[in-house]
């Protein structure tokens, strides 16, 4: 499976010009803006990012938006086709870290590295169907959003609740994020089992129910080669709690890869 000539052209932002290629993609909630208190620590002169917003996001609003995890994974790959970028690392966070996977199982020979952030696994989310039921009302219910945020990420102030609400809202509309959400409940699990593919993960230490003790040994199921890193102190968003310590971690875990890889 391809992309063709139809496949959507994903909006994004160009960071660096370094030969290393990179493309990052957003949570549910988000868009690419959430990995802008990043941007003045990375390194531009090793990495070329592209940060991405999928179909119905941000600067791809205007796309169609898709169904089924491998057409969300074949606009991703066919942004790479587009900025010619025949290898190149890919990073999700959250719920795109599952898009992430299934792209790094659809087509291993073009990944160096594949990076989860915090990540929705590719068995699918663990939570209740009433946990989830509430997850779903946050994409309307702005007292549900910000409940869920406190829950996430409960050390930040109410001011960064809010604007992460405002955001959200601004970021997609309620049917465009509810046309994701099949994604909790989807599990490609079994075709990961004894991955070789270079993998990250990288924690939150206050992200409930995704710490290091839970997240690990799911990933170390599947991938034999697996790197783990926490950022201390942070909860669901480690690149907007502590952007330069993520940027650090981040990045040493690229060059590792890539200088592997070559």
């Amino acid at each position: 499976m391809s992309p063709d000539a139809n496949t959507p052209f994903l909006g994004h932002i160009s960071v660096g010009h370094g030969p290393q290629k990179v493309i990052v993609l957003h949570d549910w909630y988000g868009d690419h803006t959430i990995y802008d208190p990043l941007l003045p620590y990375l390194d531009r002169d090793r990495f070329h990012y592209a940060f991405a917003d999928l179909p119905g996001y941000g600067l791809s609003r205007d796309r169609p938006v898709l169904a089924g995890i491998d057409q969300f994974a074949l606009v991703v790959i066919a942004l790479a086709d587009r900025l010619d970028w025949r290898r190149f690392h890919i990073v999700g966070h959250s719920l795109s870290a599952m898009i992430a996977q299934f792209i790094a199982m659809l087509v291993p020979d073009r990944i160096v590295s594949l990076t989860a952030v915090c990540p929705l696994p590719a068995s699918g989310s663990p939570a209740s169907d009433d946990a989830l039921a509430f997850f779903a009302s946050t994409a309307r219910d702005d007292d549900a959003f910000c409940k869920l945020m406190r829950f996430l990420s409960g050390s930040l102030s109410n001011g960064w609740i809010e604007a992460k609400r405002k955001n959200s809202r601004i970021a997609s509309s309620p049917e465009v994020k509810m046309n994701y959400f099949e994604l909790f409940r989807t599990d490609f699990s079994s075709s990961l089992i004894g991955s070789s593919m270079k993998a990250n993960l990288i924690l939150g230490t206050r992200d409930p129910g995704l710490d290091e003790a839970t997240m690990s040994p799911v990933f170390r199921r599947w991938y034999e080669d697996l790197s783990v890193e926490t950022v201390s102190g942070c909860g669901h968003y480690p690149m907007e709690e502590a952007p330069p310590y993520f940027a650090a971690v981040l990045e040493r875990l690229l060059v590792r890869e890539a200088i592997r890889a070559s």
